[in-house]
């Protein structure tokens, strides 16, 4: 039976309506309690299928999950990821990561929200001491 339950809970709603909560301050009856406003951190947004988690720096690059290729020659990091078409990682700073799609204009990306690039979709996490880490979506 739940009528107790529910009879208990407007009880305490009721006992609780006229005390105050916030030490120092009286709260009269009858008038509601102002809450701190609190927002919950924004859950990164989970990675699409097939995506690619790169670690790059300075003579160094890995990549784990999805189906692509990376490789450094002559200093210069390309990698696929999917279907995608070769991607260059032209220089990683402390503005962000500038790429390059094989034939077209630089861009440089900032840690943060998830980026266009050609067919891809790439979120670079951080980039401290000369080395990045990103995320790589393939088109689908």
């Amino acid at each position: 039976m739940r009528a107790p339950a529910v009879v208990a809970a407007a009880l305490a709603a009721v006992t609780v309506a006229g005390c105050a909560i916030t030490p120092g301050t009286a709260v009269p009856a009858g008038q509601a309690v102002p809450l701190p406003a609190t927002s919950p951190a924004a859950a990164p947004a989970p990675d699409g299928p097939g995506t690619c988690r790169i670690e790059a720096g300075t003579g160094s690059v890995s990549m784990r999950g999805g189906s692509g290729r990376v490789s450094t020659v002559n200093g210069v990091t390309t990698l696929t990821c999917g279907s995608g078409p070769p991607m260059t990682i032209a220089a990683i700073s402390a503005d962000g990561v500038e790429v390059r799609l094989q034939g077209g204009p630089s861009v440089t990306l900032r840690p943060g929200p998830a980026t266009p690039v050609g067919p891809y979709t790439v979120t670079v996490d951080g980039v401290s001491g000369g080395k990045a880490t990103m995320r790589v979506t393939p088109p689908r």
